[in-house]
């Protein structure tokens, strides 16, 4: 239900509030640490096999051993927790990404089998918490600040995908690899929709890697690339 406009909520200017709404509370002692990270790990074992409109946050935090206040505490709303277990997913998968691309290649297939990889690797960090990408794109398609928000997690794994590329940038096509990231992240994101859509691809998605491998690695060689 949207939010009467021109009101004031608890000292908060409506405008701002559903924005501060999805914004979690970064714990600054060990002690919230430790209460922020079992919140995560309890949210994130409920989503295993959960949809996030069955999780009710008394029964999450009651799981978590803390209180509904405490959860409150750190996320004013499920949305603000979604964001932040999403960003919590790609930050993990990112540092997993970026340190296996430490290795230089010598040739086309050499890279082109490290980028299926990483692929592969990317699309099953996504599916193991397939009803968490579920709830992210259900509440992007309500709520517009969502979906601001969402954009911008975009924009720091883009950074990632262009830091790596960037990599073997004397290897690639000539191209703007602000472009090639984007679309990767696009394509990527497309791939992992159409997971959503079909069950059945998520036991068998090795073959949706391929084809996006096969894209991308004519996207990003030169024709004449080593190979």
């Amino acid at each position: 239900m949207p939010l009467p406009k021109n009101r004031i909520w608890f000292g908060i200017q409506e405008a701002n509030l559903e924005t501060q709404l999805l914004q979690p509370k970064v714990p600054t002692q060990d002690r919230g640490r430790a209460r922020v990270e079992i919140i995560r790990k309890e949210a994130l074992a409920l989503l295993a096999h959960e949809e996030i409109d069955h999780i009710s946050i008394s029964g999450l935090a009651k799981k978590a051993g803390v209180g509904v206040g405490t959860f409150y505490h750190y996320y004013p709303s499920k949305e603000a927790l979604v964001l932040d277990l999403r960003n919590l997913i790609l930050k993990e998968t990112a540092a997993s990404l970026a340190e296996e691309f430490q290795q230089p290649v010598a040739t086309k297939k050499e890279f082109v089998l490290l980028f299926q990889k990483l692929v592969n690797e990317w699309l099953t960090s996504l599916i193991e918490v397939k009803n968490l990408e579920r709830a992210v794109w259900a509440y992007a398609f309500k709520n517009p600040d969502f979906a601001l928000a969402l954009r911008s997690q975009e924009t720091g794994l883009q950074a990632m995908v262009k830091g790596i590329l960037k990599t073997y940038q004397s290897s690639l096509r000539p191209a703007d690899l602000d472009n090639v990231a984007t679309t990767l992240v696009m394509w990527v994101d497309g791939t992992m929709s159409r997971v959503l859509r079909d069950e059945s691809l998520i036991q068998d998605h090795q073959w949706l890697v391929e084809e996006l491998t096969r894209m991308l690695g004519h996207y990003i060689f030169p024709d004449g690339a080593k190979t």
